[in-house]
């Protein structure tokens, strides 16, 4: 079997999990491997686990097995996508109102001991810090340092051998940054429409940025036959989807395999920016992007064969010139949106960028995300309590000025929860009032039972709000096409949009000055 088939190297990283277990003295006990990371003092811990727990009193069990499923295109494993993550927190929700409702007790996330499921739910229980608790990503990723074994470190869906990688921080940095820049607001996220629109026989369809930039793997005239059934979506079908949420342009980057005039009948511009698959943006082609995206009035879609390598590319280019965001921070972001974006070089192409773009955005007089407003970003919880400090590893949480979200000073908690044990001296006062419906408003009915198996787990029941999740199929054709389980967001039609300032393009280029 050839090295770098996908089995060959889960087995290297499995032996290799196990010699690291060894050689740091990871010892089991009661089921627990190495030592058990609390994210929040005397109310939320993360376990690896070797076995399942058995019950036991005042302690609830989150799975966060249950929510790891992910589809490889090669030998990538996570990180997990946003849909994924967001079903987890609604979990986590619900355990620790359940634990608040009782009076006492708290709760366990925990895991099975695979070296990539231990990888990716590292991510989902640091991902909780940052979007429920309004943690920085430092914050959140402090917990897990000297965990063993380690996470690993995380690679692209190409296929030959891996230069580049990504870390537990580098995703909770692009979920931190997606978060302070309103890319991302836990209160106007659409988990229902993620989850239909992510599906081939829907559009493969990923909001990166609400209401600007849309991905999707490129359009046939002739569409195909799923395993289930069902048929990839015609342009036309785009083109309805993208006159109901306000897409005023498609960008075209790979060669052409539609009639563009399906677009442009209907007033939706279209806009042809061809170089090769897996390659890097000419100078000529990223301007031309910057310049269509800058003067759109209304949300740009971006396609290329799979809407995974270049799309994310010229997308991610955009994200750090008007966000201010790390190469690192936007290819993070695109994969947890959209799994298998960005593809072998095109990595260090965005880590080289990240100069550039920023000065451009400079140079503009583009202040961090204040250019465009995406949506309209509500203020967080008015909490009254001092925000709450992350717990680390073997130690109490140090008193800190807390972790801002925009707008407001306050960590968002959705339940009231004490401050950590070591945290900011005197009586720790609770983090505000209860929501005994919030995890019911998201969709989810949670309830704590035994399993067949004799353990006590949180049951989540995923009610989608618009009927139920398509399944993808599974031709080759149609992954050669698209991912199976890529992430995105669904906009809200009601959300303003401000209008976008005027770009200019000049003869002498920025990017070809650079």
């Amino acid at each position: 079997m050839d090295d770098s088939h996908p089995l060959v190297r889960e087995l290297e990283d499995g032996l290799a999990a196990a010699a690291e277990a060894l050689a740091v003295g990871a010892s089991v006990s009661d089921g627990v491997l190495g030592h058990p990371v609390s994210l929040i003092h005397d109310a939320l811990t993360f376990e690896v686990r070797v076995a399942e727990p058995t019950p036991r009193a005042g302690v609830v069990f989150v799975s966060v097995d249950d929510f790891l499923r992910y589809t490889p295109f090669f030998a990538d494993y996570g990180p997990p996508n946003l849909g994924k993550v967001y079903r987890f927190c609604e979990a986590v929700d619900a355990a620790l109102q359940q634990v608040w409702e009782a009076g006492s007790g708290r709760v366990v996330a925990w895991c099975t001991d695979q070296p990539h499921r231990r990888t990716n739910a590292a991510v989902m229980a640091g991902a909780y810090l940052v979007l429920r608790c309004g943690f920085s990503a430092d914050d959140a990723y402090t917990p897990f340092v000297g965990m063993r074994p380690a996470p690993l470190a995380m690679r692209d869906a190409a296929f030959g051998l891996c230069t580049f990688t990504l870390t537990l921080l580098d995703c909770l940095r692009g979920l931190d940054a997606a978060r302070r820049q309103g890319i991302f607001a836990w209160e106007t996220f659409d988990i229902a429409s993620y989850e239909h629109d992510e599906q081939l026989s829907n559009g493969d369809l990923n909001w990166i940025v609400p209401g600007l930039f849309i991905a999707f793997s490129g359009p046939l005239d002739t569409v195909k036959r799923l395993a289930d059934g069902r048929t990839t979506w015609h342009p036309r079908q785009y083109r309805e989807f993208f006159r109901r949420n306000g897409v005023a342009a498609v960008v075209r980057l790979n060669k052409t395999c539609y009639d563009k005039s399906t677009f442009t009948r209907a007033g939706i511009a279209h806009y042809d920016l061809f170089f090769p698959d897996g390659g890097l943006a000419p100078p000529e082609i990223l301007e031309r992007f910057m310049h269509i995206a800058e003067t759109t009035r209304g949300a740009v879609g971006v396609h290329c064969k799979a809407g995974l390598g270049r799309t994310g590319t010229c997308i991610g280019a955009h994200m750090m010139k008007h966000f201010r965001m790390t190469g690192r921070e936007v290819i993070a972001w695109l994969r947890i949106c959209r799994p298998g974006s960005v593809l072998g070089p095109q990595q260090q192409y965005l880590e080289r960028l990240e100069p550039q773009m920023w000065r451009l955005g400079a140079e503009q007089g583009l202040p961090a995300g204040s250019r465009r407003r995406i949506g309209q970003i509500p203020r967080p919880l008015d909490l009254a309590s001092p925000p709450l400090t992350p717990a680390r590893s073997g130690e109490g949480a140090p008193a800190t000025d807390g972790v801002h979200t925009p707008g407001h000073g306050r960590a968002v908690m959705p339940w009231p929860i004490r401050a950590n044990r070591g945290g900011a001296s005197g009586d720790s006062a609770p983090m505000g009032a209860p929501t005994p419906s919030a995890s019911t408003a998201q969709g989810v009915e949670v309830d704590s039972m035994m399993s067949p198996g004799g353990s006590s787990h949180m049951q989540a029941h995923l009610v989608p709000r618009r009927g139920a999740t398509a399944s993808v199929g599974t031709e080759q054709e149609a992954r050669a096409q698209a991912a199976s389980g890529p992430g995105g967001f669904a906009p809200d039609a009601r959300r303003t949009r401000s209008s976008r300032a005027l770009g200019s393009r000049s003869r002498d280029s920025p990017l070809h000055r650079a």
